[in-house]
């Protein structure tokens, strides 16, 4: 994994100094080739791996490393970095502008720059959090940093205690949000954060927030041009080659991305895709359908419950902390054998359904906001009263009118939360009473609410966009590439996220995002003479993973999940009940939805069996 790590200002002794610089690099990559960086009295940065880089200035006492594709704002006026340093560029950039640097640059990155003269250090990510900065803020002063956790908590200064309300915001979100980590006093940055400050004074701010159009009078169809201008300017600045290859489940992003990249090819683009032997979870004709259409040369791969048992510790491993989201497997079945057949860099879909409202969560919602409409007085003295929940004899259509209603009634965006587990199912069931004791049932609430408010916008789509930026890409989908393709030993980019369309997005009205319930609509109205039409009309799916249904019928998949539950039940986390329930629940009821909380915590234990000291 490459990255960054080290620490500013706090004094752990001349003779410990490499030692310990040795020990934090071992626990972020297994590389045989060492750091890049250099050791000061009072710090060390270093940057390691692949599109990395360090710098420094000895006159001005500055230190600069980066990790990721840096990127100079158009109007910034400073030196192209096409063939140069960004870390030496990034110097350049913060001795001409000071503290507002992070306004000239753009890109997916990770930075940490320092100023020792001034006695001052800038953390930052990208605008949608591509790259990932950990950081512990030291009792006694001082700070330590590091792409890697791992890396991070093996300064000798860092205390790696682990947080139980992160777990509880795990089991809630599958996934645990920055910035909180699976160690209480260590933090992720969010995305477009920075910290800043020295010695005990840190603060952490937003530098950058997007500008949402809310307006309704846009000219479509001068956006529709600019939409497949904008797609074929990002595809024309990267480095297509017979190494690189895309992810294609034949959705509409992973197509758009493979059919645009492969007008810069010279020969036919490689296209990835991941198939299923299960009812329901097979769509590799769509990408085959993508693949004729576009000429690319696919390659395909039938996931087995094999894969699982093979993969399962692999994953464990590889995250430096709890995650939850099952399709991490065929990711990363699909990048290894993307990497087998010769490819360096994968390009993914991911992002276009969280800028250009394609999730069916957005429609949903804007059926539920249509009750808010409604006059205070009708719903309260007729509608409610007429279809209450206290009223036993009731027709199946009106209790799904009273679930409506009681659904329609919840704020935002605690009504997106409606059918989580945790929501469902009292958590006094679930975990063990001194754990229960120890965290904040509220917390994951709390989170959801703090972005969705923060929001730029008075539209509740966009809205919802700007909550999913966070939750669902940088917290979740982009972990899951980012790691499954490192343990690949690929590279990943994501055109869909490149700066200039998230921009383009932006200009979109609401109601061209979305248009009535139509998902996507203006997306798939703009690109409707460029993408298959079976490609336009296909359902929403992507990479799922048939965990719940191979799980009961494979014994070896069983003994690896059992074993792990019937371990975590032992640790006073989750009540014993509740798990043994668990179990039986999934082999009698739904599979797939039981089946997910059966993942999520069996990746919980493995986790802690991998990563305990």
């Amino acid at each position: 994994m490459p990255g960054i790590f080290g620490w500013y200002g706090c004094d752990i002794g001349s003779d410990s100094q490499n030692a310990t610089v040795n020990k934090m690099f071992a626990a972020a990559s297994d590389s045989a080739s060492q750091p890049d960086g250099l050791l000061d009295s009072n710090l060390a940065l270093y940057a390691y791996g692949a599109e990395t880089s360090f710098s420094h200035c000895k006159d001005t006492g500055t230190y600069a490393a980066v990790h990721g594709d840096l990127k100079l704002a158009h109007n910034s006026g400073f030196q192209n970095l096409k063939n140069g340093n960004p870390a030496q560029a990034l110097i350049e950039v913060f001795k001409n502008t000071g503290s507002n640097f992070l306004d000239f640059l753009g890109g997916e990155f990770s930075l940490v720059l320092i100023d020792n003269k001034k006695q001052k250090i800038f953390i930052a990510i990208d605008r949608i959090g591509i790259k990932s900065l950990t950081f512990n803020e030291l009792k006694n002063g001082g700070i330590v940093f590091g792409s890697s956790l791992n890396s991070t908590i093996s300064h000798p200064l860092v205390d790696a205690t682990i947080n139980h309300q992160a777990i509880y915001n795990y089991t809630y979100f599958h996934v645990i949000p920055s910035p909180e980590t699976i160690y209480s006093n260590i933090y992720k940055l969010e995305p477009s954060h920075c910290l800043t400050g020295s010695g005990k004074n840190y603060s952490i701010k937003q530098y950058w927030s997007p500008a949402f159009t809310d307006k309704k009078n846009s000219n479509k169809q001068v956006l529709r041009d600019e939409l497949l201008y904008t797609l074929r300017n990002i595809a024309g600045r990267y480095n297509i080659t017979e190494k690189s290859g895309s992810f294609l489940s034949g959705g509409l992003d992973s197509s758009t991305v493979s059919g645009i990249l492969s007008e810069y090819c010279d020969q036919p683009l490689n296209a990835f895709s991941i198939g299923f032997s299960e009812d329901g979870y097979d769509e590799i004709t769509y990408a085959r359908t993508a693949a004729k259409h576009f000429g690319l040369n696919l390659h395909e791969y039938y996931i087995t419950p094999d894969d699982i048992i093979d993969s399962l510790p692999l994953v464990a491993k590889t995250y430096d902390e709890p995650f939850g989201n099952s399709s991490a497997i065929p990711t990363y079945v699909c990048a290894k054998f993307s990497a087998s057949s010769g490819i360096s860099t994968m390009y993914a879909g991911d992002g276009g359904d969280e800028i250009f409202a394609g999730n069916e969560r957005y429609a949903t919602q804007k059926i539920f906001a249509y009750y808010d409409l409604l006059p205070e007085k009708l719903k309260q003295l007729i509608i409610e009263p007429m279809f209450s929940t206290k009223i036993t004899d009731r027709t199946f259509i009106t209790r799904k009118i009273s679930r409506y209603i009681e659904q329609a009634s919840l704020p935002m965006p605690e009504r997106m939360q409606s059918y989580n587990f945790l929501n469902m199912v009292n958590p006094d069931t679930i975990f063990h009473t001194d754990f229960l004791d120890s965290i904040d049932t509220r917390s994951p609430a709390q989170l959801l609410d703090r972005t969705y408010k923060n929001a730029p916008s008075s539209s509740m789509l966009n809205k919802m966009l700007y909550l999913d930026w966070k939750f669902t890409l940088a917290d979740n989908d982009l972990r899951k590439v980012n790691r499954m393709c490192e343990l690949a030993g690929v590279n990943v980019k994501y055109p869909m996220l490149d700066d200039e369309l998230i921009e383009f997005s932006n200009k979109i009205p609401p109601n061209l995002k979305l248009k009535g319930l139509n998902l996507r609509y203006f997306f798939k109205d703009a690109l409707s003479e460029f993408l298959p039409e079976r490609i336009i009309n296909k359902p929403k799916h992507g990479f799922g993973l048939p965990f719940g249904e191979w799980l009961k019928t494979s014994p070896q998949l069983q003994d690896t999940v059992y074993d792990s539950l019937n371990n975590l039940a032992n640790r006073d986390i989750y009540s014993k009940p509740f798990i043994k329930d668990l179990i039986r629940k999934h082999r009698e009821g739904h599979a797939s939805y039981y089946g997910t909380m059966v993942w999520v915590l069996s990746m919980l234990e493995q986790w802690f069996y991998y990563h305990e000291k």
